[in-house]
């Protein structure tokens, strides 16, 4: 099998046995969750969660919220993966049957962009004091690159949410030198009042124990915050450890199966016809006297009882006895 072909195949697989448990155990009437498809930005999928339209469907918030939500309680993790809170989207699809041709996503994206819902980003910056910078740390591609980001990330974002309900999570942006000068972005939904700068400060600040965030030996002098413009445009996710999830709700009409078998009928038909037959039997009995034939012809005489009649029978005698011959 072609090395890119099994790799399709093992994340699809993969994302699947994560996904449908938790649509299903979400929404009774969940089918199960399609993955069709893999695009650039980091790694962007594309699914569909199959619905039993004989319920009412979710709407395409309640698909967010629903991976959003198991995300956010797991430190943006899903399964082994780190997912971008911020990049998941639902196009909900008209409902199709079974039979119906492969169902199709709703004006899905080709470019590697994710459209965001409306949401403000605090700009955070800070100094790890025990680490080295080099220049692998300016590749966004790099292993050491992504390590620190995905490590600092699940420090922080945890972190922002709990103090925070509307924290859509913490993206690492980039690294500088000076130790290693950590550029980092808050976003926040809109729908509920945005912290200031100095809260975004003072909450890492106050996590800090004896100037540690996990590993790391942050310089508290060093954190800042500053906020950038609420924003409603498409992003790019350029990160390549976070998976964008989009999702797709089809309906499936389930086929009428009819739970009457053929053969009842037949066998109700012939009853009806045998109650219908019976009354007119016994009238045409009565009619005929077929009763009185029937009971002579089945009545039992003996074959000679004709003759009985006519034969007469004469007595002789001998010494033995008397007999009765016939003549």
């Amino acid at each position: 099998m072609d090395e890119y072909l099994a790799e399709f195949i093992r994340l699809k697989e993969k994302l699947e046995e994560v996904l449908t448990p938790l649509y299903k155990a979400k929404f009774p009437n969940c089918k199960g969750v399609r993955v069709t498809g893999f695009r650039n930005g980091s790694v962007i999928v594309d699914a569909e969660v199959d619905f039993n339209s004989t319920s009412s469907l979710p709407s395409a918030q309640a698909i967010i919220n629903a991976l959003n939500t198991s995300v956010g309680n797991n430190s943006g993790v899903l399964g082994i993966y780190q997912v971008d809170r911020t990049s998941i989207q639902s196009n909900n699809s008209s409902s199709s049957t079974p039979t119906t041709s492969s169902p199709t996503t709703a004006n899905p994206s080709t470019s590697g962009t994710t459209s965001t819902p409306v949401r403000a980003v605090k700009r955070l910056k800070f100094k790890i004091t025990n680490e080295s910078f080099n220049a692998n740390l300016t590749n966004s591609t790099s292993p050491q690159f992504i390590a620190l980001k995905g490590s600092l990330e699940k420090l922080l974002t945890p972190l922002y949410q709990r103090n925070f309900n509307n924290c859509l999570g913490v993206t690492v942006t980039g690294f500088t030198s000076g130790s290693v000068d950590v550029e980092a972005s808050v976003g926040f939904s809109t729908n509920s009042s945005v912290p200031s700068d100095s809260e975004i400060i003072s909450t890492l600040k106050g996590s800090l124990t004896s100037g540690t965030l996990g590993s790391y030996s942050l310089d508290p002098a060093s954190i800042q915050s500053n906020s950038s413009d609420t924003t409603t445009t498409t992003t790019t996710t350029t990160t390549t450890t976070t998976t964008t999830t989009t999702t797709t709700t089809r309906s499936i009409t389930p086929e009428t199966e009819s739970t009457f078998p053929g053969y009842a009928v037949a066998i109700i038909v012939m009853c009806i016809l045998a109650i219908l037959l019976i009354p007119l039997l016994i009238l045409l009995a009565l009619k005929t006297d077929i009763c009185k034939k029937l009971a002579g012809a089945c009545a039992l005489k003996s074959p000679y009882s004709h003759l009985e009649s006519g034969i007469k029978m004469t007595t002789w005698r001998s010494h033995a006895g008397s007999y009765e011959v016939p003549q």
